[in-house]
């Protein structure tokens, strides 16, 4: 989800990802040339830029999810701390007096310092982009629900009072989100996605003593490119929004040239894995979401998932006979299906409620571990991570498995690999001694085992440069090998910044050459 743009009436403001960081830019609200506004500190996002031409900018991340929240004054001025206040989404009053932020699963609201914070709602999912309607009279904002990939409008009167669901069963599954009202509030317009394919839609809020109106949404857009974080203009006359065309083009790191160079012909896809014979590969295609099989060369390609499943983290069986990969359906929970390499209707193999991701095939192949995804294995101090035999159709737990996730087997079939749910460390799981050591304590993502089993490599996705580790087992000492960031950004896939091992054990990952623009829609509304 990009972040929102933001105007003051002359200029709109948004977010431009450079190499090893964020930037912040303007554009005049009549169009031409972008500039890069000086920031006196690295920026995660934008939230809000009041009546004062203030923004509401997060800095210094306290955790992967909530950042201190800080305003600058623009063109120029001294940055300043809002108290002590870590949010993940904030917004001014319309007077700029007040603002309203979110935590994890509060919406709050407080005085322009930070003082007098007190709680209005909490929520089912993590509560992000609130908006004041423009008498001060209301706030709503978007509830998201990550185990189900679903977002809700939510509405609640300034005094905490009359908390509801703005649109409730209008889209099944639900995927509304980043809504703001037109500055004289009569329209309330909004992102839905459905079907991979955001749109913006409106619906009328206010209305004359003589009329009668309907207040079911319409849409303002239609078609590609998707339309995202919709901001409508200081006069009401104009939509603000970002139109974005998602595409990767997957790259390996050439350590002789020390350059990134297409592979594969530039395939847009991530999950790239292959058979340990290396005659074929499977992948996930971006941002589609498929599944596609073929040869190593490219050739005999075949289509194995078809929407609206939606698919990640595919991994071969060891005779190259099968396919597991997470998969989920609109509004289901992630499973673990296994299907056919020449295809055939994938099954849902493991009888167990809730989410089931990172399938890893035993070395022998009669045996598949899985595990939660993160927030569930962070939130929760049950087991976490499990096998499932194929011959018995038994589920087994993990010992000791709690706040782990994302097991991946080495190929010898000696250890399992996990990470801690909070990204900061890789852990052993001995098979045959049945115990867990730690590997190495650094934040990490997408770990992958070399092919002979006595190294690990992984990224760092909490710092802009995106560094790329090797550890092996023999030391348990990290080595830098690169920072990925320095030769561009990586495509947002389904679980964070993909990056897997080629054959040779070189690094491949999906180098985003998405195009996102600054649009403006002009309207005539009643």
């Amino acid at each position: 989800m990009p972040p929102p743009i933001l105007t003051d009436g002359s200029r709109v403001f948004f977010l431009e990802d450079v190499p090893s960081d964020l930037s912040l830019a303007q554009v005049s609200v009549q169009g031409g040339e972008a500039t890069q506004l000086s920031l006196p500190f690295p920026v995660d996002g934008v939230y809000d830029i009041s009546p004062r031409s203030e923004l509401l900018l997060p800095a210094a991340p306290r955790s992967d999810t909530e950042s201190a929240l800080w305003v600058l004054p623009v063109p120029g001025g001294q940055p300043r701390r809002i108290g002590q206040i870590f949010a993940v989404g904030a917004a001014w009053s319309p007077s700029g007096n007040e603002i309203a932020y979110t935590t994890l699963r509060d919406l709050y609201r407080a005085n322009r310092d930070g003082s007098n914070a007190r709680k209005l709602a909490t929520v089912s999912g993590i509560p992000i982009w609130p908006r004041w309607s423009p008498d001060g009279s209301r706030l709503r904002f978007t509830a998201l629900n990550q185990q189900l990939s679903t977002r809700t409008l939510w509405e609640v009167r300034a005094d905490g009072s009359q908390l509801r669901e703005l649109l409730p069963g209008w889209k099944d599954p639900p995927g509304e989100c980043c809504g703001t009202w037109t500055p004289d509030g009569n329209y309330y317009v909004f992102q839905s996605m459905h079907n991979g394919v955001a749109a913006l839609w409106a619906m009328r809020e206010k209305a004359n003593f003589w009329q009668r109106v309907n207040h079911e949404p319409f849409q303002l857009v239609i078609g590609q490119p998707n339309a995202l974080s919709p901001l409508p203009s200081r006069d009401g006359k104009s939509v603000f929004y970002i139109g974005a065309l998602a595409r990767g083009e997957l790259v390996r790191f050439d350590t002789k040239n020390h350059q990134f160079a297409q592979y594969l012909n530039g395939l847009s896809a991530e999950g790239v894995t292959f058979t340990r014979d290396r005659q074929w590969i499977v992948y996930v295609a971006y941002p589609v979401g498929t599944l596609w099989r073929s040869r190593t060369d490219g050739s005999d390609r075949r289509q194995i998932t078809f929407p609206p499943m939606e698919v990640g983290l595919p991994s071969w069986s060891p005779d190259g006979r099968n396919i597991a990969f997470a998969g989920r359906n609109p509004g289901d929970p992630w499973r673990v299906y296994v299907v056919p390499s020449e295809g055939g209707n994938p099954e849902a193999i493991i009888p167990r409620e809730g989410n089931q991701v990172d399938p890893t095939w035993s070395a022998d192949g009669h045996s598949i571990a899985f595990g939660r995804l993160a927030e569930e294995a962070r939130g929760s101090g049950e087991t976490s991570l499990f096998i499932f035999d194929l011959k018995s159709r038994q589920v087994t737990p993990f010992p000791d498995s709690a706040h782990r996730f994302s097991p991946r087997w080495s190929p010898d079939g000696r250890y399992i690999l996990a990470m801690t749910a909070m990204f900061d460390k890789l852990v052993l799981f001995d098979v045959s001694e049945r115990k867990w050591s730690d590997l190495v304590s650094l934040p990490s993502a997408y770990p992958n085992w070399s092919n002979d089993s006595k190294c690990v490599y992984f990224n760092n996705p909490f710092e802009h440069s995106l560094p790329f580790y090797r550890v092996c087992l023999a030391d348990r000492k990290p080595e830098r090998i690169m920072s990925i960031g320095d030769y561009g950004r990586l495509a947002p896939g389904r679980f964070g910044w993909w990056t897997g091992l080629a054959p040779d054990d070189s690094l491949l990952a999906l180098r985003d050459i998405s195009v996102q623009e600054v649009y403006a829609l002009d309207w005539e509304a009643p």
